[in-house]
C-alpha cells in the first residue's frame, strides 16, 4: 500500500507541475510501451489502448498523460501490462505524451518511468470557420507576438487550433520575421513580411528598429 501511495504521489507531482517528466529517473530500457506506436494518430472521444512491456521485477502502476489526459491504473493481464485512457471530446488538437510509471520490486524502490511516446490527437470533421488573432503584428526589432489560431466545427465547438498538425506556420521572410511551428513570432530586423498559416491564410509583420530610448 505504501508503494502505491508513494507512486500516485509523484504522479501528481507530475501532473500539477511540481515535477517534470525529464527530471524523473528513467527505467530500463526493457520498461517501454509498446502500443500505441510514437505519432498515432487519434480522435477526441477515442478510447487509447495502452501495452507495456516490462522486466520480471518491475511493476508498472500507473499511464501519466500530459494534461489533460491524467493518469490511469495499469493492470497485470495474463499477456502483459496494460492500460487505457479516453480523449476527452473537447481536447485542443496537438501532439500529447504518454508514460508510464514502475517501481522496481523491492522495498524503498523510487519510481521510474518509460520514455515518452507521442500520440496526435487531430479532429478531422468539418471546419466552418478559421479565425487568427491578432490579424496584423507590429513590433520592434527583438520582440515577440504569439498568433492564435481558433477553429468553429459544425457542433458548434470553437477549438484552439494553434498546436495541430494540421496548422502550419510559415514566414515569408525569415530574416526579418521568424515564427515557430506553433505560432510564436520573433522580429529579427527591420522590414515588413507576412506569416502564411495553414498555407492561405496570411498575417503582416511589420518590424521597425528597437527605439534607443
Amino acid at each position: 500500500m505504501r508503494n502505491v501511495l508513494s507512486l500516485v504521489v509523484a504522479a501528481i507531482a507530475v501532473l500539477s507541475g511540481a515535477a517534470t517528466l525529464k527530471s524523473q529517473e528513467p527505467g530500463p530500457a526493457s520498461l517501454r510501451i509498446t502500443l500505441p506506436k510514437d505519432n498515432t494518430v487519434f480522435k477526441p472521444g477515442d478510447t487509447v489502448a495502452v501495452e507495456i512491456a516490462a522486466p520480471a521485477d518491475f511493476v508498472p502502476a500507473l499511464l501519466i498523460g500530459q494534461d489533460p489526459l491524467g493518469f490511469h491504473r495499469v493492470v497485470s493481464t495474463s499477456d502483459g501490462y496494460r492500460s487505457s485512457l479516453k480523449i476527452p471530446n473537447n481536447i485542443s488538437p496537438g501532439k500529447h505524451t504518454l508514460t508510464v510509471m514502475a517501481q522496481k520490486n523491492v522495498p524503498g524502490a523510487r519510481p521510474v518511468f518509460t520514455m515518452p511516446v507521442t500520440i496526435d490527437i487531430e479532429r478531422f470533421d468539418r471546419l466552418l470557420s478559421l479565425s487568427i488573432t491578432p490579424e496584423t503584428i507590429n513590433m520592434q526589432v527583438g520582440d515577440q507576438s504569439a498568433l492564435t489560431v481558433d477553429g468553429v466545427y459544425a457542433d458548434g465547438s470553437m477549438i484552439n487550433l494553434s498546436n495541430s498538425t494540421q496548422t502550419s506556420f510559415v514566414s515569408e521572410s525569415p530574416n526579418i520575421a521568424t515564427v515557430t511551428h506553433d505560432g510564436l513570432v520573433t522580429a529579427i530586423a527591420a522590414g515588413s513580411t507576412r506569416i502564411r498559416i495553414r498555407t492561405k491564410f496570411l498575417v503582416p509583420v511589420t518590424v521597425k528598429p528597437r527605439d534607443s530610448r
